[in-house]
């Protein structure tokens, strides 16, 4: 008797462990691919940041992560650059967490007025009130460079 009821328990415990890999497979398989990064991203050279905010802190982090990150040379007119930064400011909630304030950046390309990027960000910290700006740019980031 105790023969078949080991019989039982591992052939239970082979189906619960096969049945958990066909859905971790599934799973994986189900993922959306990542679209590819638009070429705009790839390509361009230049910058030019656009601050709508009211808020020169968020101009000066913006302009401290993208010298930082050294992909992209800031110029200062918009004529002049392959990509326009526009960062703005809404004082919307954050449905998922309650969040107050956020900060919204787009890309976009010369000659467009479709962004090619963008990211939001909420107020999390209030001690460190420039992290959303931080946060939108290491999303364009990663975007860029393939990481997202």
């Amino acid at each position: 008797m105790t023969g078949t009821a080991n019989g039982y328990w591992n052939t239970g415990i082979r189906s619960l462990i096969v049945f958990a890999l066909v859905a971790a497979c599934a799973s994986i398989s189900a993922q959306p691919k990542k679209a590819p990064v638009p070429a705009e991203l790839t390509i361009a050279k230049t910058i030019a940041i656009v601050n709508e905010t009211g808020t020169q802190a968020v101009l000066d982090t913006a302009t401290k992560e993208f010298v930082a990150w050294n992909r992209y040379k800031i110029v200062d007119s918009k004529d002049d650059a392959d990509l326009m930064v526009k960062f703005t400011h809404k004082n919307d909630i954050d449905p998922l967490t309650g969040f107050m304030g956020s900060i919204e950046m787009e890309v976009f390309a010369k000659g467009s007025s479709t962004p090619v990027f963008d990211a939001k960000h909420f107020a999390r910290f209030i001690f460190q009130p420039q992290l959303r700006t931080k946060n939108c740019v290491f999303d364009f980031e990663d975007r860029v460079e393939g990481r997202n």
